[in-house]
């Protein structure tokens, strides 16, 4: 959540502002005023359909299309429900005036520094005039806009993603507490039992519904549960159902008839997972056959058309190139390195995490926290990567390679970058005391399934063996 925290300090500081009253009153009357007409206008077009006068109804049933439209927009604008619903999920407490405030005061920097940025390749590139336009209308247009863009969808977005880490959790959940009711039909045991066991999102969800009730901001643990699984229509009907199956047999005295509703909630949990999963799996066709163009082909192409600017062969608003120094290289070597090395990774990158924030959340193993810090490798890497480039400069300057001493240098810089990125990033795999610990269980699962199905063969429930 440290993205989070740094994006709601930015909001209140370069966003602080407060809603202008008078604006909502005047969105307030503009709503009101298109209700009315829209009803009137209803009424009008019935009175021409029996009438007969197809002319007149056409012409009011376009009217009624564009107020329709005009009020669905307003009333979305008015009521903010998405952005709303974000903030209730995410817990970030922000008003989308500072939302939408800060994103401009950001997108407006970023345009000052895109059009100094142009400038100075201009200066350095030789750029023409035609080119000098396009530079500065993609980077000064383009970049500023996808930035506002992203930073209003941030709240959702990380509202989407929290939803779905949590509802990957949602089958142990559930399985949880049907072993606990089944071993002692008491809801309020099972929500504790769940609560403390469970790992994830989901854990602390249900951790804050214990919270609830304890204070008596719902009465029962039957009522904070219903309260939970009025909240997930429309997100996930599966866990939705599963939860007024477990609440359904909580109240039930026959234990075959409470059996079953507790079967029935495993089994639309688990059920929906599977389809989420394999939905999932199912839409990957298209974005891997675009990633494979983003990330291979495009590159592949425009890589073999980058080293025919240096002969001359294509005409990109450098300068002629009769009139070329020895050092007239630079500019396309820079270009070649800006694309293959920063600007294709960056997309390919970008749009592969795109597709993994779509994927229904499945519960893995939690990372340990000094595992994930990256900050605390970060001052290490600077370290790796400025003594490589120390040592290229040297090896360019002082050193005589047989006239290639720069391409060396140049290889010892990208070695030494490559192995600084690798030991800062390379910081997802489990610890090593996570993985002795799974090893160690692994070693023991033919005991434990042994001692299952004896317990199972002495006439023992699943749950109680």
């Amino acid at each position: 959540m440290s993205d989070a925290n740094l994006y709601v300090k930015l909001c209140k500081s370069l966003g602080k502002t407060n809603p202008d009253p008078e604006k909502i009153r005047i969105r307030e009357r503009e709503i009101r005023k298109l209700e009315v007409e829209f009803r009137e206008e209803q009424k009008k077009s019935r009175a021409f359909q029996l009438a007969g006068s197809e002319p007149e109804y056409q012409r009011i049933f376009k009217s009624i299309k564009e107020k329709k439209t005009r009020l669905a927009k307003l009333k979305k604008i008015h009521e903010q429900k998405d952005f709303k619903k974000a903030m209730r999920i995410t817990g970030l407490g922000l008003k989308v005036e500072e939302v939408v405030k800060f994103a401009g005061v950001f997108s407006f920097l970023m345009f000052i520094f895109m059009l100094i940025v142009s400038l100075i390749l201009d200066i350095w590139l030789g750029l023409d005039f035609f080119m000098l336009m396009v530079l500065i209308a993609t980077a000064c247009v383009a970049v500023p806009l996808i930035i506002f863009m992203l930073i209003i969808g941030y709240p959702e977005r990380l509202a989407k993603s929290m939803e779905l880490e949590a509802f990957g959790s949602a089958p142990e959940i559930v399985n949880y507490m049907v072993m606990s009711m089944e071993l002692a039909p008491s809801i309020d045991r099972a929500l504790l039992f769940a609560a403390e066991n469970a790992e994830g999102p989901m854990s602390t969800e249900l951790k804050a519904l214990v919270w609830k009730v304890q204070t008596r901001e719902h009465a029962t643990t039957e009522e904070a549960l219903a309260a939970y699984a009025r909240e997930l229509e429309g997100l996930n009907e599966e866990l939705r159902s599963a939860i007024y199956n477990i609440l359904s047999a909580s109240k039930e005295s026959n234990q075959m008839v409470m059996r079953s509703s507790l079967r029935r909630a495993s089994e639309l949990v688990l059920t929906g997972t599977r389809q989420r999963v394999e939905e999932f799996a199912a839409s990957l066709g298209t974005p891997a056959m675009i990633l494979f163009g983003l990330g291979i082909l495009l590159p592949m192409i425009i890589g073999s058309l980058l080293p025919m600017i240096t002969l001359g062969d294509f005409d990109f608003g450098l300068e002629a190139a009769a009139n070329q120094s020895q050092n007239d290289w630079l500019p396309a070597f820079a270009i070649s390195v800006l694309l293959m090395d920063i600007g294709f990774p960056a997309i390919a990158f970008f749009y592969s995490r795109n597709i993994l924030s779509r994927r229904p959340g499945v519960h893995t193993i939690t990372m340990s926290s000094e595992v994930l810090d990256i900050k605390k490798r970060l001052p290490v890497g600077i370290v790796i990567a400025v003594v490589f480039l120390v040592i290229s400069w040297a090896a360019g300057t002082y050193l005589q390679f047989w006239g290639i001493e720069w391409s060396v240098s140049a290889l010892v810089a990208i070695s030494g970058i490559a192995l600084a990125a690798g030991f800062t990033l390379g910081l997802g795999a489990p610890s090593e005391n996570k993985v002795k610990e799974l090893e160690k269980l692994e070693d023991q699962m033919p005991d434990m399934l042994f001692q299952l199905g004896s317990r199972l063969t002495e006439g023992l429930a699943i749950e109680k063996a």
